[in-house]
């Protein structure tokens, strides 16, 4: 996303929408009811700025920025998402 001042800014948002809508190594025997019930989380939280999620959706996407991003964004993804770390 780019800001008025020409910054591109990663949301929360974005990286798990990403990470929810990618096609990860682990995903090839995936069935599609699978892929859906992603797609359909990915389409919860796109665009919003505030959202209530279960605590399984939480779990479902830390593992999906877990797997899909490299340690910096998991970091900062993962105490958005649970105040307890």
């Amino acid at each position: 996303m780019q800001s008025s001042d020409g910054i591109k800014k990663l949301t929360l948002g974005d990286v798990a929408v990403e990470a929810l809508e990618s096609q990860l190594p682990t995903d090839k025997n995936d069935d599609g009811l699978t892929k859906f019930k992603r797609d359909t989380l990915a389409h919860k939280i796109y665009g919003q700025k505030d959202i209530v999620l279960s605590v399984d959706e939480v779990k479902q996407i830390k593992d999906r920025i877990g797997q899909a991003y490299s340690a910096g964004v998991v970091g900062a993804a993962w105490r958005l998402l649970d105040k307890s770390l």
